[in-house]
This record gives structure tokens, sequence and C-alpha cells, in this order.
């Protein structure tokens, strides 16, 4: 995997992470999230009102074309999230689009400890490598 990509792919799931974390934590709810990364800067992808479907969809769509057409490294949507008090296990599901590489969706958790974060997992759900000649 070239490098930009590894980098890109670690801040966005790091960032992720943490702006799903804190929107739970400060609004009780999640709603999805896109965002790109462009020049080693994260930026959000703004949900305009003219969109038809779901707003997920428009997010799949608009990932999906940023990653083929415009000058982005990577795109990331975050579809669910959760905090479990109890058992301090929170996890969240993403799809990741890469320049040259499959988009893959994610299933990603981690446990929080005193000292913060103490490991986190990453599940592959899908991966659509169909679309670049990949078994």
């Amino acid at each position: 995997m070239p490098e930009v990509n590894q980098k890109a792919i670690k801040d966005i799931l790091s960032y992720m992470r943490h702006f799903a974390s804190g929107m739970l934590t400060t609004s009780g709810r999640f709603y999805p999230c896109a965002v790109r990364y462009r020049g080693g800067q994260i930026e959000p992808i703004d949900a305009l009102d003219q969109h038809s479907g779901t707003l997920i969809e428009y997010f799949q769509h608009q990932c999906s074309q940023m990653v083929e057409t415009d000058d982005v490294e990577a795109t990331a949507l975050a579809v669910d999230v959760w905090l479990d008090e109890g058992h301090d296990q929170d996890g969240l599901q993403l799809t990741i689009w890469s320049k040259n590489l499959p988009s893959v969706e994610l299933l990603m958790s981690w446990r929080r400890g005193e000292n913060g974060i103490e490991y986190g997992k990453i599940k592959v759900l899908s991966s659509d490598s169909s679309k670049h000649g990949q078994p």
C-alpha cells in the first residue's frame, strides 16, 4: 500500500473515532459523517440540501466520485457509532475510499481505559476489490 494511503487511512480512522465519540457525548445522537483527505488535511464533506435520496446514499456517491475525479487521496463515511458505557467498548462502522485501492467497509472497535484508548480492533466487513482487478 502506498505510504500516502497508509497515512490517510490512519489519520481518517483516528479522526472519525474522536469525532464520533465527541458527537455522541455532547448530543447523544450520531448522524452520518463524511470526510475527505487532501494534502495531509481532513476536511468535512458538506451535505447539500439539494441531494436526492438518503443522506447516506448522497455521501457514498460523493466519497466515491471525489476519489476518482478530484485531487483527493481518500474519503470516508461513518454510518453508525456506539458507546458502551457499561463495558467501555466503543465502535464505529465506516467505509473508506482511497486512490488505487478498492473501497472497504470496516467495523472499528476500541476499549477505553484510565489512560485513554487501551486497544482497538478493525474488522473488514466487505471490500469492493472487483473494481480494481484484485481477488
